[in-house]
């Protein structure tokens, strides 16, 4: 995947996304949820043809990220801690991630994310915490 420069992810541009491939489908406010895929190809697989684990982390993280800032864009946040439970290969054309925020305060963000593909099949789940930031003005 070459990287994009006008590559924008739920309004905002971040380079190692576009340099990923990772695509934002889905953000609801309502549900304080986010969907988001990539696109498995070859540099992206680990040595069984599956996708690699740090893409998988990759994917899980920044879907629990957008959900933790679904009911505010303006809203920036950074991952504090991260626990992924890995449960099967990800072999799939087309791998998603679908992140939920759990909990919110002020500051702080608890969430989680399935990585799975289009059938609903979950390869990896994982929960984590995030720090608000405030907006820059």
């Amino acid at each position: 995947m070459q990287y994009d420069p006008d590559h924008q992810f739920f309004d905002v541009h971040v380079p190692f996304l576009s340099s990923l491939g990772v695509h934002a489908l889905k953000m609801n406010a309502e549900e304080d949820s986010a969907l988001i895929s990539i696109d498995l190809h070859r540099g992206l697989e680990n040595s069984i043809s599956a996708l690699h684990g740090g893409a998988i982390a990759s994917l899980l993280d920044v879907a629990m990220a957008a959900a933790a800032r679904a009911r505010d864009r303006s809203v920036r946040v950074t991952t504090i801690e991260m626990h992924i439970h890995y449960m099967r290969p990800a072999q799939a054309p087309v791998v998603y991630a679908t992140g939920k925020l759990t909990h919110g305060t002020g500051s702080m963000a608890f969430t989680e994310a399935i990585c799975h593909n289009e059938a609903g099949e979950v390869f990896a789940r994982a929960t984590g915490t995030f720090k608000k930031l405030k907006p820059k003005v």
